[in-house]
């Protein structure tokens, strides 16, 4: 599949918005340009953080939620996370992974309620392909 059929793949899969809707927060497509990355350095993963308010993020372990669902629907991969369900005592952050850089771009995830992420194309045999399409939209 090519990387624009797997685009168009993601388009048509996932939710449609209202005409004015937007979402509240995305992973940018393409890694921050002051990072200075060889194209293509595009979104090649991300992870949802918990952990009680307060606490320091350990990097070496960061505290990754699994999604609360998963589907495969075609050759898209889709997985969702209810956010902020932890309780007022809990922070909750976005973490956005590019290729070709360990560093990582987090956003605070504070009244978020839902972060959907979506992969094309994806196949059990190859999960991750090169030139797979990530996508990361939070309402």
């Amino acid at each position: 599949m090519t990387r624009r059929a797997a685009v168009l793949l993601l388009a048509a899969l996932a939710p449609a918005p209202a005409a004015a809707e937007t979402h509240v927060l995305q992973c940018p497509v393409v890694a921050p340009r002051e990072w200075r990355l060889p194209p293509p350095a595009t979104l090649a993963g991300i992870d949802i953080l918990s952990l009680p308010k307060g606490e320091t993020i350990d990097e070496a372990a960061p505290p990754a939620l699994v999604p609360d669902t998963e589907d495969v629907r075609g050759r898209v991969l889709h997985q969702s996370w209810r956010m902020n369900a932890d309780g007022p005592g809990w922070s909750f952050f976005i973490d956005c992974r590019y290729a070709g850089s360990a560093r990582i771009l987090r956003f605070e995830g504070w009244g978020l309620r839902r972060c959907d992420y979506y992969v094309a194309p994806y196949t059990a045999a190859r999960p991750i392909q090169a030139g797979a399409v990530h996508k990361l939209v939070c309402d």
